[in-house]
């Protein structure tokens, strides 16, 4: 499709697609199709009885929030190996990270090492939350 319309890395077209495009009996029928739509959700507005019927979205906030909730719980249920390295890999780090720097003294360098470890405690919470 890209060597037809001319966009490969040596490709040459004789035609202006998006003019072709642009003129041809299909973008017409989207266009109308496209306008219908409109002008049927428009009529549909004007009635205030079934304004508040229609709203952005399908369903209320807190459906949303419950329905994708359960969705997630169930991606989780099936795949409980995935679940428990989670757990095991936020379980690890912790209990390393704090027994690295276990009873910091009251000295700069023992200061530096609580800023250090809250760091790595962070760093590795932010990967599993982008797992």
């Amino acid at each position: 499709m890209l060597e037809i319309i001319g966009a490969g890395a040596s490709g040459k077209s004789t035609k202006d697609w998006s003019r072709t495009w642009n003129e041809s009996q299909e973008a017409k029928g989207i266009q109308t199709e496209i306008n219908r739509i409109h002008d049927e959700r428009a009529a549909a507005t004007k009635d205030p009885a079934e304004k508040t019927q229609l709203g952005e979205y399908a369903m209320p906030f807190t459906s949303q929030v419950w329905y994708m909730t359960h969705r997630s719980f169930q991606g989780f249920w099936r795949e409980p190996s995935y679940v428990w390295a989670k757990i095991m890999l936020a379980t690890l780090s912790s209990l390393f990270i704090g027994f690295t720097f276990f009873k910091p003294d009251s000295s700069l360098q023992g200061f530096q090492d609580v800023i250090f470890s809250a760091f790595m405690l962070t760093s590795i919470f932010s990967t599993l939350v982008q797992q």
